[in-house]
This record gives C-alpha cells, structure tokens and sequence, in this order.
C-alpha cells in the first residue's frame, strides 16, 4: 500500500479582512488594520483597572480628546481638523463603529456591510 505525498498549502496573502471604511465629505478614510499584538494591548489596556480608574477622573474634555486620538490612530486619514469638525454625535459613531469593527469574530467576512446600510 502506497501513501500518496499530497501537500496541503495555505496561503495567508491571499486572506485579506474586509476594509472597514468611512465616507465624510465625499473622502473616504480606511480603518487601519491591528495586528494581534495590538489588538491584545488595546484588550489590555480597557481591562485594566487603573485604566478605567485613570479614564474616569478625566474631565469630559480629556475624554472627548481621548475619543478623537482613538479615532485619528484607527483612521490615520483623518486629521485633527476634519475630527475636530465633526459634532459630537458624529466623533461618537465613529468611535463605535470602529469598535464594532475590532469587536467582530473571525466569521464575520464584512459580508453583510452592505446589507445594514
């Protein structure tokens, strides 16, 4: 009996996440993609408690400013005048958007992007 030498072949340069982007003022702005170890440092960092206790004492305008630089690191398009342009409710879509966008499981291709607008 003969074993056959087949050769399974994986190539991650073709698997490319879906592109998360955002439309303002007809420009488009790609959010950027996190590397695992990046993504395990954000886990961290918003797990933490002296973290949260840090975010806390804050006063609204740090936490407004602390939206808009999270916002400019997952969009380097953006630039602190088109952020600092927007309304607030606007800086806040944004931000979740991006969060939804870090939040989604390896299933979830982008697939439905479409779909939800």
């Amino acid at each position: 009996m003969s074993e056959s030498n087949q050769t399974k072949y994986l190539n991650l340069d073709e698997i490319a996440p879906p592109r998360k982007i955002i439309r303002l003022k007809g420009e488009e702005h790609e959010m950027r993609h996190f590397s695992v170890g990046e993504f395990i440092e954000v886990l961290k960092r918003g797990e933490s408690q002296e973290e949260q206790d840090r975010f806390q004492k804050k006063t609204e305008a740090e936490r407004i400013e602390w939206f808009v630089n999270q916002i400019r690191d997952a969009f380097p398009t953006m630039t602190d005048e088109t952020l600092k342009g927007l309304s607030l409710e606007q800086v806040m879509a944004i931000w979740q958007f991006a969060r939804d966008a870090l939040e989604e499981g390896p299933e979830d291709d982008g697939k439905d992007a479409k779909k939800k607008t």
